[in-house]
């Protein structure tokens, strides 16, 4: 009897977590699609293209300089709240962001020279958007993860929203009453984030004690030797990562302009939204639990989690596939403006380049479990030379589609050599219910076969409404079955 009441607790308990986090992050997916429909409506071609040039170059910086520190500061803070450290470890992460600062500034001013950016932008505003994502949106969005990390998922979710909100109203403000410029869009995504700062940096000041002789404290996971062991082999695989998510980008600025670099952003962006909506709802969720199960246990415990997972999510990045299938056109229908509906085909190759790039996101937590992160290096160079290699000797100008179908090769030869490389440091149990997956999957793939008209404003509103209760509902089939994953 006692048993039976403490599963129901568990369960009620699950059930709020999981409520506060779909209800933060539908608010997170409808600012991020307004936010395309805006820019899309205010940008020219050529902005757009400027945008997604200014995005790719801010990724670099933060995938090589900043989020192997970052990965290694979330993999810890569990760790750290043991030890009555976290403060500590977010002061010396603050002096890293800064000493990234001066790195970034040489950096910038070489890319500006070097690629010729001076009818695109002026220098002080280049370099200014770049240093300042490089501090002030790496520390904001660290700080958040590890609020999610230590489980305070409404503080977290609450300042997540709070900010989108706040930057989209002052970027639209800006790019509309002034000037609709790439560079002054993100000046208000950071002016959010500056707002931002103090409320989330009160919760570390509240939650925590700060000990100067902290800074000096020879905590082993302190030591330099360690991070480095633990970043290196990370830095070398997310150079390679930005290389197939954003060098493209450089490539067809150059070769075909910004207004081609612009339209199949936003081809690309509407199933990125899609994806990455569901992927931060998903390991905003299970990844906390994943670490707390993996801390002080044996290698065979870790296998189980990592599975667990894995079996748990699969079938959700799967539907997610055929939701994108069915819902494409409809999609771009709503989500961007009229001078844009032709990049539909973009959209639909896309789903397949989002699905192995969230497959690959997945597996590699497997790898950083294991500390065999190095495991991760030679499928991203594989997929990178690959794709870079297409794409410098093709000329795509008549079958512009024909990039985006080179970027879907990149991601599958990565995501099918790095599961190689997982099966070699543990055993995989992937079990999906394959027949109740394909019959969930058949209304999105009868409806994604039929011949479409140009639906108004309104029917493609209805579709992607009715299409999306639908998903949810064979979300929660799929998984009715198993135990749950946080017991």
């Amino acid at each position: 009897m006692v048993r039976c009441v403490f599963e129901s607790l568990s369960n009620i308990k699950i059930n709020k977590d999981l409520s506060i986090l779909i209800a933060g992050r539908i608010a997170q997916i409808l600012l991020s699609l307004v936010a395309l429909r805006v820019i899309t409506t205010l940008f020219t071609k050529d902005e757009l293209g400027h945008y997604y040039l200014i995005l790719s170059i801010c990724f670099f910086f933060s995938y090589i300089l900043l989020n192997p520190a970052a990965m290694y500061f979330s993999r810890h803070l569990v760790e750290w709240k043991k030890n009555e450290l976290v403060l500590n470890a977010l002061m010396r992460f603050c002096i890293y962001l800064l000493m990234c600062c001066f790195v970034a500034i040489v950096f910038s001013v070489f890319i500006f020279s070097f690629l010729e950016y001076q009818e695109k932008f002026g220098i002080e505003e280049f370099i200014a958007v770049v240093v300042l994502s490089v501090l002030v949106s790496t520390l904001h969005r660290n700080v958040l993860t590890g609020i999610n990390v230590l489980r305070s998922r409404l503080v977290f979710i609450t300042a997540t929203v709070a900010t989108l909100a706040t930057g989209l109203m002052i970027a639209s403000a800006v790019a509309y009453f002034y000037e609709a410029k790439a560079v002054h869009w993100f000046y208000g995504i950071i002016a959010a984030e500056i707002i931002a700062l103090p409320f989330i940096a009160k919760y570390f000041l509240v939650g925590y004690k700060f000990y100067l002789k902290g800074l000096a404290v020879k905590d082993k996971s302190f030591e330099i030797i360690n991070v480095i062991k633990f970043s290196m082999p990370i830095l070398g695989t997310n150079i390679f990562l930005w290389g197939q998510l954003y060098f493209y980008r450089i490539i067809v600025d150059d070769q075909y302009g910004p207004d081609i670099l612009g339209v199949i952003g936003v081809g690309l962006a509407i199933s990125t939204a899609v994806f990455a909506a569901l992927e931060n709802l998903i390991i905003q969720y299970f990844y906390p639990i994943y670490l707390r199960r993996i801390q002080g246990v044996s290698k065979t415990v870790r296998t189980k989690a990592w599975n667990d997972m894995a079996n748990e999510i699969i079938p959700i990045y799967l539907l997610t596939g055929v939701f994108m299938l069915g819902t494409g056109k409809s999609l771009v229908g709503i989500l961007v403006d009229e001078k844009f509906h032709s990049v539909y085909t973009f959209t639909l190759i896309a789903v397949g380049f989002e699905f192995f790039r969230t497959m690959t996101n997945l597996f590699n937590y497997a790898l950083q479990t294991e500390y065999k992160t190095r495991l991760a290096l030679m499928p991203y160079v594989s997929g990178v030379i690959v794709t870079l290699s297409l794409l410098l000797s093709i000329d795509f100008s008549q079958r512009v589609e024909g990039i985006v179908w080179v970027l879907l090769s990149g991601n599958a030869l990565i995501f099918f050599y790095l599961c190689y490389n997982v099966r070699k440091i543990i055993k995989l149990r992937i079990s999906v219910n394959i027949k109740g997956l394909l019959l969930l999957s058949a209304p999105f793939l009868i409806f994604a076969s039929l011949p479409k008209p140009d639906f108004s404003f309104v029917t493609n509103s209805i579709i992607v409404g009715v299409s999306s209760i639908y998903f949810l509902c064979a979300v929660f089939f799929l998984n009715r079955n198993r135990a749950g994953y946080d017991r």
